[in-house]
């Protein structure tokens, strides 16, 4: 039997605005782990203080929106108001997963030895 999870514990088939947040959210927090010093080797590049910057306005617009809210929670997310403009929500879903592949790839580079240089795709 297939495992439909994906390494967060999200299901692959879930494609719900709060899956999205659940994925950003948990990359933000590893990104921050990795860049504490004295474990991280690329100061000069990635500032913990730019990307926690960055994580208290992603999360501040999280919980304005309620796009964590899933489950009894339901009728105060984002997805439930969305739920009759599918376009909306494909939108927001689109942007959260490029946020959530943008913070992968900030998370590689903190956990790297190799120069930040190296993850630039031309």
């Amino acid at each position: 039997m297939l495992d439909n999870m994906d390494q967060y514990g999200i299901s692959l088939m879930d494609n719900s605005i709060s899956s999205y947040h659940r994925r950003c959210f948990e990359d933000f927090l590893r990104v921050l782990f990795s860049l504490k010093p004295p474990h991280h080797l690329f100061q000069q590049d990635i500032s913990f203080t730019d990307v926690s910057n960055e994580f208290d306005r992603y999360k501040l617009w999280c919980s304005n929106v309620g796009a964590a809210h899933d489950g009894p929670n339901y009728r105060l997310s984002l997805d439930y108001r969305l739920r009759e403009a599918p376009s909306h929500k494909k939108q927001i879903s689109d942007i959260l997963n490029r946020l959530a592949e943008t913070v992968s790839l900030l998370l590689s580079v903190s956990v790297s030895r190799e120069p930040l240089c190296a993850f630039y795709i031309y």
